[in-house]
């Protein structure tokens, strides 16, 4: 989809029971958020910042969330296979509701986590994929 002259790239994703779309640029310098379904922006907001170094910070939404590369260089396995040189960045914000994702080198997000204070509230994993 082009929005504001931008090539963005469609994630789809499904949850509670309707799908949604968001739209992605991925450069060398990060992937940018251009928004969702009905909702976007010629103004990106910076969703991954490149490169991932342990304790980088940038703010998703300027003022009210910040992302911070939380680990960096581990292994993981999940239900569709082990990955190693990875990073977890967590999304911190909304009193104390924070998540987390874990990305794999040329794969993307393979393990997502949300929190309300130290208790986890919901965990997604890469189950498969087609490339």
């Amino acid at each position: 989809m082009t929005i504001g002259g931008v090539a963005t790239q469609i994630c789809k994703t499904w949850l509670i029971g309707s799908a949604n779309e968001s739209y992605l640029k991925i450069t060398d310098s990060g992937v940018f958020f251009y928004g969702s379904n009905g909702a976007t922006t010629t103004e990106p907001l910076t969703y991954i910042s490149f490169p991932l170094t342990l304790g980088k910070t940038w703010e998703f939404y300027p003022g009210l969330l910040t992302m911070e590369v939380s680990r960096a260089d581990f292994g993981l396995t999940v239900a569709e296979g082990s990955y190693n040189n990875c990073y977890e960045v967590t999304l911190r914000g909304f009193e104390g509701s924070d998540s987390c994702v874990v990305l794999a080198p040329n794969v993307g997000i393979i393990k997502m986590e949300q929190y309300s204070g130290t208790t986890i509230t919901s965990t997604a994993e890469l189950a498969s994929k087609n490339f």
